[in-house]
């Protein structure tokens, strides 16, 4: 009696397609890396693009291995910012400590 053959391992790229076949059955896995954004902190600064004070959202991202688009593993952490609520733009978390008339006096040079 002859046993079966060895299968192949099959290697799945991140953030790709990834088709495994075998006799018979196709399987479609869907993986990637995608960051996730968590809020830690709110308040009012000076919005450097809107040129007036603005609500914010001061923000936490991590990377994570998704598996079908959820994520499944946590990966490193990528830092810290500081997003306007009305124009969406990102800022370092260090635009806090600016005052509006110093954040006026660099938007106008």
């Amino acid at each position: 009696m002859m046993g079966k053959p060895p299968q192949e391992v099959v290697k799945i790229p991140i953030a790709e397609l990834a088709w495994i076949r075998s006799p018979g059955v196709t399987v479609l896995i869907i993986c990637g890396i995608r960051v996730f954004f968590h809020i830690i902190g709110q308040g009012v600064f000076y919005c450097q693009r809107c040129g007036a004070e603005r609500r914010y959202r001061r923000r936490s991202g991590r990377k994570f291995f998704t598996l079908f688009f959820v994520p499944v593993v946590p990966l490193n952490k990528v830092g810290q910012h500081v997003q306007c609520t009305t124009c969406r733009t990102r800022f370092h978390p260090g635009v806090l400590t600016l005052s509006p008339a110093a954040g006026q006096g660099a938007s106008a040079r």
